[in-house]
């Protein structure tokens, strides 16, 4: 059997290279090699390896068959091609949480069509205004918008359908998604790891000065940078009702590892989203190794 472990992405991993070198160390404390291996060459690989960190979320179509193919051939993989596909694409998420009568944020598909001039009264009667516009397959808190006015929403409606059209009618394929927003949570939410059906570890994370935590990858590089913006981060403890629904959930849709984001709602938690490819700068601030723990549930898997 091949004593290398492929680190999957199907976009620049320039912005998480810091959880990347942890994941390759923790393959290397463990005996193993790494390889990193992006979409556009994977149709290269020809021989099967021990295992699969699968990175960058949600995958595109190389990415997720050349997953699957590895699957069927009996490779290990961090987090199952479908089952991440679906955790990871928010409305996806949201409906799946709806049919475990978990409590989400109310959320609507927004598909951009120039010509839907009914779009802004629907997204009005269905989850109201304010409300956040969000790009349902990505993360770090890329593609989030909030938008506060029914006027407002539809001169953001008109420019995105014109940019994302896709042919002279200006009809485009490309979805968004609309979800109310939660005043409780304003600038603050709970993130807890999960892994192998335990929680491994929960932040309080807090910012004062915005609705939202901040926006890693462009023009941030680390925690350190969020918290220069007096983002805090606290290793928290949750109650044993929500640590057994977070664990329901990564059961339910049958993912290993992740980062499950919890909001505050006027009754209780809601479940917002999962990232199966998290950063964990604060894990390790906090000294619980998520990249070595998740490295060796993969050994594990392989060798029961």
């Amino acid at each position: 059997m091949s004593n290398e472990i492929l680190i999957t992405s199907n976009i620049s991993l320039d912005f998480t290279i810091r959880n990347v070198n942890r994941y390759i160390d923790a393959c290397k404390d463990f005996g193993y090699t790494t390889r990193i291996v992006h979409s556009f060459n994977m149709h290269q690989e020809q021989d099967n390896p021990y295992g699969v960190i699968n990175l960058a979320g949600f995958p595109n179509e190389s990415h997720l068959r050349f997953i699957r193919k590895l699957e069927i051939q009996g490779v290990k993989v961090l987090n199952p091609a479908y089952n991440a596909m679906i955790a990871d694409d928010k409305a996806l998420f949201n409906l799946e949480m709806t049919k475990l009568n978990m409590p989400v944020p109310k959320t609507v598909d927004l598909h951009i069509s120039n010509h839907n001039r009914a779009m802004p009264d629907y997204i009005e009667r269905e989850v109201g205004f304010p409300c956040v516009i969000k790009f349902p397959r990505l993360g770090y808190g890329i593609g989030v918008h909030l938008v506060k006015t029914k006027e407002e929403f539809e001169g953001i409606f008109d420019l995105v359908a014109l940019c994302s059209s896709k042919s002279a009618n200006y009809i485009s394929n490309t979805n968004l998604i609309a979800q109310e927003y939660i005043h409780e949570t304003a600038g603050r939410q709970i993130k807890v790891f999960v892994l192998n059906k335990e929680v491994i570890g929960s932040w309080y994370y807090n910012n004062p000065n915005s609705w939202k935590i901040g926006r890693k990858g462009i023009g941030v590089k680390s925690l350190a940078d969020l918290a220069n913006g007096n983002v805090t981060f606290e290793l928290t403890t949750i109650d044993s009702i929500l640590e057994k629904n977070c664990i329901k959930i990564f059961d339910e849709l049958g993912i290993n590892f992740g980062c499950l984001d919890v909001f505050f709602g006027k009754d209780g938690y809601l479940f917002n989203e999962i990232n199966t490819a998290p950063g964990f700068d604060r894990c390790y601030l906090d000294n619980i190794k998520v990249a070595h723990l998740a490295v060796e549930y993969l050994i594990n898997s392989n060798k029961s």
